[in-house]
């Protein structure tokens, strides 16, 4: 397969609807979500991704276990919503309440998911993946635009997410979801 930028890649259309079932028989790699009986294929992610993705997780997860409330995962990491939908967060946050639907994957919605804007899925987490996780009720939905150092914080309502915040790289990131907890934007994008 040919290097740079690839784009995400769906199957062709057709009539057949995948299950959870033909995902879990589908090959480790590549990566894969399965959106409403839908395979996409999306290449790997960039080094920067993966860099603010560990920033934004260093943070989170620091926090997170000082106070022993939850666990927190990264992707590759399957969350089963459906039957016909099972997504790939860039970062995933369990609280302990919610503890239960961690088995070998995650088996329904985590309290907080991240998702980190690259060329091939900036619009998917900004359309298909918002309706998805406010419809399945992910508590707080979090997306990142490294190009604009900006970080978009989401709360769940029952008509669909209602924005927290837009916050830029000199503000200070607060969630409704982790209270009391707060990031400086600035260290997502530190070390870039």
């Amino acid at each position: 397969m040919p290097h740079g930028n690839l784009g995400e890649r769906a199957m062709p259309k057709s009539n057949v609807k995948f299950t959870l079932t033909d995902y879990l028989n589908l090959p480790e790699y590549p990566q894969v979500e399965l959106i409403e009986g839908d395979l996409l294929v999306t290449p790997s992610p960039t080094y920067r991704h993966q860099a603010i993705s560990r920033n934004i997780g260093a943070a989170l997860w620091s926090w997170i276990k000082s106070r022993k409330i939850g666990d927190l995962v990264f992707a590759p990491m399957d969350v089963i919503l459906s039957d016909d939908t099972v997504v790939q967060p860039d970062i995933i946050v369990i609280l302990a309440p919610n503890r239960h639907i961690v088995h070998e994957r995650i088996e329904g919605p985590p309290d907080l998911v991240v998702e980190i804007h690259s060329p091939a899925t900036k619009e998917r987490d900004l359309t298909v993946k918002r309706k998805l996780y406010a419809r399945y009720g992910i508590r707080e939905y979090w997306i990142v635009d490294g190009d604009r150092q900006t970080i978009e914080v989401n709360e769940w309502t029952p008509d669909g997410y209602r924005p927290i915040g837009l916050f830029a790289f000199a503000d200070t990131l607060r969630s409704g979801v982790l209270s009391g907890f707060e990031m400086a934007v600035r260290t997502a994008f530190d070390d870039l």
